[in-house]
């Protein structure tokens, strides 16, 4: 949801990059499009083996070169441009995004993932070339954890725009092959179902769950970029974790200062009713799930917020009930690479 400790009247700026280049310059462990703050995991713990078999990671495939490496060496603690490649492993230095698994090969994810920095020859910042989907594990950095796709088809809402943060949702398409069948059978791979409108509505302070591979340190707006508000390094965890958090009703968070530039009825509020639990940068795109009739299903995707994990600063989710529409005409779309798409109707 976020990485850095912000004030209630800051934003954070989520990860920006360099797609489309195989040595990207120094400033690249930010992903492109992942500039609202969206999404890690603060004060949670290990998700249970098997517990979010639709979890997916999306990773970039930009590589850092030895020079890159040296000239952030000589950078200073704290200072923005400080990537701190000699702390990190390799997932720590790809990931990206998560996002959620709905059938069919359909993934559903934040816009902002995807949505990268337009280059010369490459209008959509090789997002086709530059990101990969991970289906069918728990553990990055398990040898030979789960598989490895392409995206196939790309539909992003054409409301979406990184300076007005709405409609921040998108679908991608991976194409099903002889692995992601085996992972289905196995149950590593499972479609979760969607928060329909017709479905049972969210409850003041019903408890939901988030998962990722985010962040897990607390951050403000004061905190050094990278850093946590204790001054220690961000790590993305190799294993998947997960929080408990808080529905809100639209009241307590249309309120809350500056929520007002981007609240509107599409957006879920969620948050811990005490300091030190929420989502964080790298959980941008993951799930929101709530337990009805027994099983998990997907309420919202992670978006942006305010800081990570600060108390009465809440965390923004698009909801999926409330875009079930564009879903269904998404999933329409059969044209490969990327493609714009208006709401329906």
């Amino acid at each position: 949801m976020k990485g850095l400790v912000l004030t209630s009247t800051a934003w954070v700026t989520l990860l920006t990059g360099c797609a489309g280049q195989s040595n990207p310059p120094v400033a690249e462990l930010d992903a492109p499009g992942e500039e609202d703050d969206g999404g890690r995991i603060v004060g949670g713990e290990l998700a249970a083996p098997g517990s979010a078999p639709w979890q997916i990671q999306i990773f970039s495939t930009a590589k850092y070169n030895k020079v890159e490496e040296l000239d952030d060496a000589k950078l200073e603690r704290g200072n923005p441009d400080k990537l701190y490649l000699s702390e990190r492993s390799g997932h720590q230095l790809t990931h990206r995004c998560g996002g959620s698994y709905i059938g069919n090969g359909w993934i559903v994810t934040a816009a902002h993932c995807v949505v990268l920095k337009p280059t010369k020859g490459q209008p959509d910042g090789g997002v086709m070339q530059n990101r990969l989907v991970r289906i069918g594990t728990q553990d990055l950095s398990a040898a030979g954890g789960g598989a490895t796709h392409a995206i196939d088809i790309l539909v992003i809402h054409k409301g979406y725009s990184k300076k007005v943060p709405k409609d921040d949702i998108a679908l991608i398409r991976i194409v099903e092959n002889a692995t992601t069948r085996q992972l289905l059978a196995v149950e590593r791979l499972t479609a979760i179902p969607l928060h329909k409108p017709s479905d049972p509505a969210l409850f003041d302070e019903e408890t939901l769950r988030v998962t990722g591979w985010g962040w897990t340190g607390a951050r403000t707006d004061k905190s050094a970029a990278r850093l946590d508000r204790n001054g220690k390094t961000q790590i993305n965890p190799a294993e998947l974790m997960q929080v408990s958090v808080n529905y809100l009703q639209p009241a307590k968070c249309s309120d809350i200062e500056n929520y007002a530039t981007f609240w509107n009825a599409r957006i879920i509020c969620a948050g811990s009713l005490e300091a030190g639990k929420d989502a964080c940068t790298g959980d941008s795109g993951g799930p929101l799930t709530r337990k009805q009739g027994g099983q998990r299903v997907l309420v919202g995707i992670v978006s942006q917020g305010v800081g990570c994990a600060f108390k009465s600063i809440p965390g923004a989710y698009t909801s999926v009930a409330r875009y079930q529409l564009w879903i269904a005409a998404a999933k329409g779309v059969t044209k490969k690479g990327v493609t714009w798409l208006a709401e329906p109707g």
